[in-house]
């Protein structure tokens, strides 16, 4: 059944008469009774009994009626749905974020983001950065916008810089009396260390800083993502190289206390981008998203952790 006959079908049953039918939809008569015919044409059952000009629905057509009901509510809803895409006042986002930042930021920025978008819906995802990168192609066009650390090797992705994370080093408060200021990195020489995977920006970064300042670590600990490293930390197996953002997520905990932060120089940082596919044109709402994660970012830099 087409859509155009389920339309009709339902004028003329809640309308009661082809006359009134047409009115409602605005077409003439003539169309109304050719989509009847044609209608139970495609179905193989009549709709209506036809005596002396009046319709009168067979019993098929009101079993048949139930659902259609229940069809029109939905294309009533659609109707609804598309006005308010025509005014921009309505729209789903998928959005997907390394797990610091989504941790951090997300919450914020759809609470930013909301006010002015109240019949907005999200899918929100936190996936490492080169999972993100690889569904935001063409092909999967899984998510709408991506934030990631860093932005891997990957064609047909537009990206934008919305902000940088500082890094520091994070270890139990008692393994080290060095003035918080003034961080001597040969004392990571002696200490155990937790690492993340060098595929991960903050693996890469931490390693090549060492590297620099000709640090041999003694890793303990290899893990998949920075929370986890952040709970090792906390449970006093070694010393870790940390992003801003996980380590404010740190200072909430019970155990922030026990914590000394100690901030690295000031290039040492991993830059944070909104990534998308470049062959989509960037809606309104994505570009307004990415501008309230700039915001909620830059908040965040201000509040220095302390520990």
């Amino acid at each position: 059944m087409k859509l155009r006959h389920i339309e009709v079908f339902f004028a003329v049953m809640s309308q009661g008469t082809v006359t009134a039918a047409a009115y409602y939809l605005g077409i003439t008569q003539p169309s109304v009774t050719a989509s009847l015919k044609n209608a139970e044409a495609d179905l193989g059952f009549k709709l209506f009994h036809r005596r002396k000009g009046r319709l009168t629905p067979t019993p098929d057509a009101k079993v048949l009626i139930e659902e259609v009901i229940r069809a029109q509510h939905s294309l009533d809803a659609i109707r609804k749905i598309a006005e308010k895409l025509k005014k921009g006042a309505v729209g789903h986002l998928r959005i997907a974020g390394a797990p610091a930042i989504a941790l951090s930021c997300f919450a914020d920025a759809i609470c930013n983001f909301s006010p002015a978008s109240n019949n907005f819906s999200y899918e929100v995802t936190s996936q490492h950065s080169g999972e993100i990168l690889r569904n935001l192609d063409e092909q999967s066009g899984r998510y709408d916008l991506g934030f990631t650390f860093g932005i891997g090797q990957y064609d047909g992705l537009g990206h934008q810089h919305i902000g940088d994370a500082p890094l520091y080093c994070v270890m139990p408060k008692n393994w080290n009396d060095t003035d918080v200021l003034n961080f001597d990195y040969s004392l990571l020489n002696e200490l155990p260390m937790i690492s993340t995977f060098d595929r991960d920006p903050l693996g890469s970064a931490a390693k090549k800083l060492l590297r620099q300042h000709k640090v041999v670590p003694n890793y303990v600990a290899n893990v998949h993502n920075h929370q986890l490293a952040a709970a090792l930390v906390t449970k006093r197996v070694g010393a870790a190289i940390l992003d801003l953002l996980t380590v404010q997520y740190m200072m909430l905990t019970a155990e922030a206390d026990s914590l000394a932060v100690y901030p690295l120089e000031e290039h040492a940082s991993l830059p944070i981008m909104a990534v998308y596919n470049q062959q989509s044109q960037l809606t309104t709402a994505a570009d307004n998203f990415i501008e309230c994660m700039r915001n909620v970012l830059s908040v965040q830099a201000i509040r220095k952790p302390v520990g």
